[in-house]
């Protein structure tokens, strides 16, 4: 910089001694002698001429070297007065052996007849050729090097220096950047500015940069005000294709790679108030083209990522802190995650976010809070080695996330949409086959309040899950059911050392169900359990003596009812449990296929009812099981490998045998033993138990086929033959359900016999002949196209005669509904029989 005090010095002082020397030599010498005095002083001008830019370069150099370095040079001065022109050449600062600024030259047309005022006007300013090291060191920044902020010294002149730059040029700027070991470097093209006044301070100045850095163009056009009592700066900043690799400096992590580039457009609005603090605003959208992301652990690829920003910032330079707010939106899709081994690979097909982001920076330390909704949709996850599909969700939502470095991570909702989870495992040992199916699927999965502590421990709590249409599959292979065997594996790897997990509710909600497939069969077994409601509370790994209570219901293959309720210890090294629970009409038939290949029997009727009550104390298990079966009824099976064993069994007289006069048989179970014992197993109780059950049959069958035996089954049977011939069946007219009087005569009868043998069970049976089907054809109209619709129209009307004849049992003769069953509607194809409703005891 210029001293333009000691140039006023070194004017006034050459002016007076000047004057006194022409006033002297004007009194002496003779009038002929004015030109030759004139031409001495003419040259005396010349010749300070001369000397003025050296005046200015050593100047400049103690100004230059008073800032903070002493190795600082310039080749050449150039100074017209007559216009104005300076030129300074090769400049050069060195810090010690290694440039840190060079500039070829600075040429500006500036206005000396205001600079001796301190008023600075410069017409134009150029400099061309320059080198700029930035350097980080000892957490300071040097700027050429010089400090970025050098000490202040006290002012001898209080008069201030204004400044007027009409224009400014600035072309071909190399920019070094060095921190440590990671060098940069940036290439400026060219930098305007132009109408810079600090006089006038409502008007801005403007600038412009453009330029390359490494590999990418950015272009900043600026709006400045930096004379105002608060300044204040407008950048509209334009950056593209910058390489993602780049990213690095920012975040300090060596070993993280990125390719793809990122493009950025935005502006910057900084206000600095009088009390030395600063205010930020930023308002622009970011692309992020990231093609691939690695780390040593994970490696990410991704087709674009799109990112808007909003931000208001808040600087205190005097204390350092700060307060930024953040409003973003985000999008990005197709991202693929890679674990390093390649495990498994998962996918992101779409991924949109928004939110808010207030980040509180202090002497106690820094706080973040995010308050924010995303959007994942299609998401995917897959194991590479095993050739497993774990998990696939069409969306998922997360609803107001925060964080602190205290608290952690908060989601206060998550939402997803179609989630299934599915497996693929090859034949191995102890697994036969191969086994690829979808295990879980659910239409929606909301999960509350889930906080997330990584301080001092790892800590997981979670208000509730609510899975929504939840459908489970269970799949059997020749003989194993490959994920019992893997959950056994699972189970043996399982520590005790789990997180500090809480969650204080697990409920379904819709239609859920669990559906079992054998496929160890020709055709598929299928069976459905449907899941009406399931609550799960009080799950806490720290708290492991408290009980997590439990209870399922709902039916099976809609006409079976359960429910279960209970009490269980799960954590804990030794398992506690309390369960009660009962199966209610379990159809038998369906079960006719096990019963085939077991045993060489089918199964054509029957229904069963369980009563479970079970406690586990200290892996002690005790508890009884009561199992009631209800008109069962079987058949042989011929041709099958047991066929010649069960002619000689005699098991349908062990089973009327082994019922009571309500055709029911119970089995009871007791449950005792040591879960810890290897050798327990909870098959055998149940053997054991049915096995004595059917011995004791088997001796009163053998009794029963003695000659005395046989006659008194003849003399039972005969009996049940003659009380149905009392109850004679009820009859109607084709194509009506009404009760005639008749009828009603015989219901009576009925129920007489009943309330004198009240172990009787009675089952209707709706019966539906020809008349019947040709009522409902002529009723339509036509009889080929509508006997198919006129078949079911007559099933439908002899259930609702069955129904009739139970409700008018019921309810006008006072007769128990537990004593009365419906059956199947039977078509009767002979054609002079009459509709009707018989009943078998």
């Amino acid at each position: 910089m210029l001293d333009f005090q000691l140039l006023k010095d070194y004017y006034n002082k050459f002016s007076t001694a000047l004057y006194n020397i022409v006033i002297k030599i004007v009194a002496t010498i003779p009038a002929k002698a004015y030109f030759l005095l004139f031409a001495a002083v003419l040259s005396l001008i010349c010749t300070a001429l001369i000397f003025t830019p050296y005046i200015i370069r050593d100047s400049l150099t103690k100004n230059l070297r008073a800032l903070g370095n002493k190795s600082i040079s310039i080749r050449d001065v150039d100074f017209n007065p007559f216009t104005g022109y300076v030129a300074l050449r090769g400049i050069s600062v060195f810090n010690g052996q290694h440039p840190e600024l060079k500039i070829n030259a600075i040429i500006a047309t500036l206005d000396w007849r205001k600079a001796l005022s301190r008023n600075i006007v410069a017409e134009s300013i150029r400099i061309t050729g320059a080198t700029v090291t930035v350097r980080y060191k000892n957490n300071k920044w040097f700027i050429g090097g010089f400090p970025a902020q050098p000490n202040k010294k006290k002012k001898l002149d209080k008069q201030p220096l204004n400044y007027y730059i009409k224009k400014a040029a600035l072309r071909n700027i190399n920019l070094r950047f060095i921190s440590g070991k990671t060098r940069r470097s940036a290439f400026v093209r060219q930098v305007d500015l132009a109408g810079l006044n600090s006089k006038t301070i409502k008007r801005h100045g403007q600038l412009r940069i453009s330029g390359t850095t490494q590999g990418a163009r950015y272009d900043i056009n600026a709006l400045l005000k930096p004379f105002a009592k608060s300044p204040k700066f407008e950048f509209r900043v334009s950056v593209k294709h910058f390489p993602a690799n780049q990213l690095q400096i920012f975040t300090r992590q060596k070993k993280l790679k990125m390719t793809g580039s990122i493009s950025y457009l935005g502006t910057w609005i900084v206000d600095i108030n009088p009390n030395n603090t600063f205010r930020v605003r930023q308002q622009g959208s970011a692309n992020f083209f990231v093609k691939k992301f690695s780390s040593p652990k994970m490696h990410i690829h991704s087709k674009k990522i799109k990112v808007s920003l909003r931000s208001n910032s808040t600087i205190n330079m005097n204390n350092g802190s700060s307060k930024t707010n953040v409003r973003y939106s985000a999008l990005a899709s197709m991202m693929k995650f890679i674990p390093s081994n390649g495990s498994y690979t998962m996918q992101l097909n779409k991924v949109r976010s928004k939110g808010n982001i207030t980040l509180n920076k202090s002497s106690a330390g820094t706080k973040v809070f995010v308050a924010a909704a995303a959007t994942i949709r299609r998401f995917d996850s897959r194991d590479r080695r095993a050739k497993v599909k774990l998990l696939t969700a069409h969306n998922i939502r997360l609803h107001k996330i925060t964080y602190s470095d205290r608290k952690g991570l908060k989601f206060r909702k998550i939402s997803t949409a179609k989630v299934s989870f599915a497996q693929t495992v090859k034949a191995s040992k102890g697994l036969a086959g191969e086994f690829n199916k979808r295990l879980m699927h659910a239409k929606s999965l909301v999960i509350r309040n889930l906080n997330i502590t990584p301080k001092p421990t790892l800590k997981v709590s979670i208000n509730g899950i609510y899975p929504v249409n939840l459908r489970v599959f269970l799949y059997r292979d020749a003989q194993q059911w490959p994920i019992l065997a893997l959950a056994k594996k699972s189970m043996k790897s399982i520590k005790l050392d789990l997180p500090p997990l809480r969650i204080n509710t697990i409920k379904l909600k819709g239609y859920n169900h669990i559906t079992v497939v054998d496929r160890s069969f020709k055709r598929p077994f299928k069976t459905k359990i449907r899941i009406r409601r399931m609550h799960i509370r009080g799950i806490n790994t720290r708290k492991l003596n408290n009980n997590i209570n439990f209870l399922v219901m709902g039916t099976i293959d809609r006409y079976t009812r359960y429910r279960f309720i209970g009490k269980a210890r799960p954590f804990t090294k030794n398992i506690n449990l309390q369960l009660k629970g009962n199966i209610r009409e379990l159809i038998l038939r369906k079960f006719s296929r096990y019963s085939k290949r077991h045993y060489g029997y089918g199964i054509t009727s029957g229904h069963l009812d369980a009563k479970f009550k079970l406690k586990i104390s200290h892996s002690q298990l005790s508890g009884k099981n009561t199992f009631t079966l209800r008109r069962l009824a079987i058949k042989r099976i011929k041709g099958h490998p047991r066929d010649k064993a069960n002619r000689k069994l005699p098991l349908k007289t062990v089973i009327k045998l082994l019922s009571n006069s309500r055709n029911e048989i119970k089995v009871v179970v007791p449950n005792s033993g040591n879960l810890n014992d290897p050798a327990f197993q909870f098959g055998i109780n149940y053997k054991k138990a049915f096995n004595t059950v059917f011995k004791r049959g088997l001796v009163l069958a053998l009794k029963y086929t003695q000659p005395v035996g046989q006659a008194f089954t003849l003399f039972s049977s005969a009996k049940k033959l003659i009380t149905s011939f009392r109850m004679k069946p009820v009859r109607f007219r084709g194509g009506s359900s009404y009760l005639s009087f008749g009828s009603r005569w015989g219901l009576k009868k009925v129920s007489k016999i009943m309330r004198k043998k009240k172990k009787i069970t009675v089952r209707l049976c709706a019966i539906y002949t020809n008349s019947d089907i040709e009522f409902f054809q002529i009723e339509s109209g036509t009889r080929r196209k509508s006997r198919r619709w006129a078949i079911i129209k007559s099933k439908r009307l002899s259930l609702q005669r069955a129904s009739r004849v139970k409700n008018y049992l019921v309810k006008k003769l006072k007769v128990r509904s537990g004593r009365i069953f419906l059956c199947k509607p039977v078509h009767d194809k002979r054609d002079k029989k009459r509709p009707r409703v018989k009943f078998s005891i």
